[in-house]
């Protein structure tokens, strides 16, 4: 059990002037959540404790413990950050989703099969986001639901027959292409999360799952693409990786144990979305230290990213960093040393 309860149990046993009231642990599991809104079948759930969840079940119920028991929000918003904001209201279920708790899923779909035949689609995908944003690489719980007809399986199919041509872009060289079925069934949401995380494993998954389409050239409504997210999130190692510099580079091993993706056109480290932002803009628009946004820019200045001193809608590199960061930071001289200069005209001397 986490060593911080809710604020209203915990003022409920040391409240001042009243003797200390021993709960039994039925009680303590049922009302007591800790301070990022978990209780102990939810805690169980993330971290796959079969015996645990067995305990849980023999004192409170399957139905109560698999189903009904939902994370409530957390004590502060400070505790509701990154993959943390999408654990409320998902149940130890959904928890073991979150946690690509295999072997527990596994098991409770032999003792208790209504647990993930009941199971709603926001939810999944709220689980899912927790799964892509954990960094780890893994894809199991991805594997586990393909290989099963649940009745939310159609989230992994969508048709790709019905990629359109609509272009989404302001000042385009080159234009995403936008899929309604990817950004309805949620796909689009997980792939731009792993992307700001640098979860290079849950890309390449899907990449592979998808077929024939290059999932980097993939955009949302708004015309940003992995590329974007990948920038705004300062991930460069994951970033070398999607922008091989030349063919002869893909299929190498990376220092970090990653291989390399497949060509792609130089002039798709410059794709813009619907305002015209491309994602060097994205990266140091949310700049908040300026050595992994350096680092990050330098993937995309050696993989051809163009900063020229006025971009086709007026507005520079340098102008879009000097709105969020210091003047005197080490971005800003970073941005000033390598973005090209205006042009000058130079009239020949006459002879």
């Amino acid at each position: 059990m986490s060593s911080t309860m809710s604020g209203v149990a915990h003022q409920a046993l040391q409240a001042p002037g009243r003797p200390a009231e021993l709960h039994s642990f039925a009680q303590i599991a049922a009302q007591c959540p800790d301070h990022f809104g978990l209780y102990l079948s939810h805690l169980a759930g993330l971290r796959g404790h079969i015996a645990y969840i067995v305990f849980l079940i023999e004192t409170l119920g399957a139905e109560f413990v698999l189903q009904k028991q939902r994370c409530v929000p957390p004590i502060s918003t400070s505790y509701a950050w990154g993959a943390q904001r999408y654990l409320n209201g998902l149940n130890a279920t959904q928890c073991a989703i979150a946690g690509q708790q295999i072997a527990l899923l596994e098991w409770m779909e032999k003792e208790h099969s209504f647990a993930l035949q009941e199971l709603r689609t926001k939810a999944i995908m709220d689980a899912l986001m927790v799964a892509v944003m954990s960094k780890d690489g893994g894809t199991d719980v991805f594997d586990f639901f393909l290989a099963r007809n649940m009745p939310f399986n159609t989230l992994f199919t969508a048709d790709l027959e019905s990629v359109s041509d609509k272009h989404v872009g302001a000042h385009r060289s080159v234009v995403g292409v936008w899929n309604q079925d990817l950004q309805d069934s949620g796909i689009l949401r997980l792939l731009f999360a792993a992307a700001e995380v640098g979860n290079d494993g849950v890309l390449r998954w899907f990449d592979a799952a998808l077929g024939r389409t290059d999932i980097r050239q993939l955009c949302d409504s708004h015309g940003a693409t992995i590329l974007h997210h990948c920038a705004r999130g300062h991930n460069a190692p994951l970033l070398e990786t999607l922008l091989p510099a030349s063919a002869k580079d893909c299929g190498t091993t990376l220092e970090a144990g990653g291989i390399r993706w497949g060509p792609l056109n130089p002039v798709w480290v410059d794709v813009e979305d619907d305002q015209g932002r491309t994602p060097a803009m994205w990266c140091v628009m949310s700049a908040k230290h300026s050595k992994a946004a350096i680092e990050t820019l330098e993937v995309l200045r050696k993989a051809g990213s163009n900063w020229p001193r006025r971009q086709q809608n007026g507005v520079s590199l340098l102008d879009v960093a000097t709105r969020f960061v210091s003047r005197h930071s080490k971005l800003v001289r970073y941005l000033k040393a390598h973005i090209q200069p205006r042009y000058v005209l130079t009239v020949p001397t006459p002879a």
